[in-house]
């Protein structure tokens, strides 16, 4: 039997990016830094929270607040750059990270890569035609967290007497006001597809062999990150 500790580490190296300079996967929360770094880890948690503190109640302090919307699934969408796929534009999830990615390029592969998972299936189906639109041919590769999409399409509800379009992509629900003059609520409530841009990158995959195998590993360089869409969603 292996300690916790030591299989909590095996789970972050799972989830570790190629290398420091490329994406992340893995951002460690304030209550995760006492098992990841000890005492130490402790002790900057409770740095960060009397900073926070000292934040929220006009205090001079280290801490900067910003807003990241968090949606699901995270979504990577982009042009293949394989030889084989003669850069046709894909749709993905996390399985880019394996050395065999389950890359959609159609509908129809939607179909078979996912057939055991009809959820995340049709997310991908309906999400495809409108990425696939609205991709800007740069060669980058995008990624970001779906909102809302016509599998799971936002709703008004009535909150506290008001009406709001709302939608729950993960635990939280977010809630944009009605109103007609909002240029915020004109887009989300016009669009099919609502999705947050966190990052976009240069995709390079590399193909090697490996005891007498061909295989595949995805590589993730050059980060390059256009800009912070906290707040801002693109609509397609």
């Amino acid at each position: 039997m292996i300690s916790f500790k030591k299989y909590y580490n095996s789970q972050l190296l799972k989830e570790a990016a190629v290398d420091d300079s490329t994406l992340k996967r893995h951002l460690s929360h304030l209550e995760d830094l006492a098992i990841e770094e000890g005492k130490a880890g402790f002790a900057k948690f409770v740095e960060q929270v009397e900073n926070f503190t000292s934040y929220l109640e006009g205090f001079q302090s280290k801490t900067s607040v910003n807003l990241k919307v968090d949606g699901a699934p995270a979504l990577f969408w982009g042009i293949d750059p394989r030889p084989k796929y003669d850069n046709q534009f894909f749709v993905g999830t996390k399985t880019i990270f394996s050395n065999v990615p389950n890359l959609v390029h159609s509908l129809e592969e939607a179909d078979l890569l996912y057939k055991d998972a009809p959820g995340l299936r049709d997310v991908l189906k309906s999400v495809f035609p409108y990425l696939k639109q609205g991709y800007d041919n740069s060669g980058l590769m995008y990624q970001g967290d779906l909102l809302y999409s016509p599998s799971r399409p936002p709703v008004v509800k009535s909150i506290e007497g008001k009406n709001y379009l709302t939608f729950q992509p993960n635990l939280i629900t977010y809630a944009i006001p009605v109103d007609s003059e909002s240029l915020l609520y004109k887009e989300a409530s016009n669009a099919k597809v609502g999705i947050v841009i966190h990052s976009a990158f240069n995709l390079h995959i590399v193909f090697f062999r490996k005891k007498g195998k061909n295989r595949w590993r995805n590589i993730a360089i050059q980060l390059l990150l256009l800009q912070k869409l906290y707040t801002k969603y693109t609509c397609v």
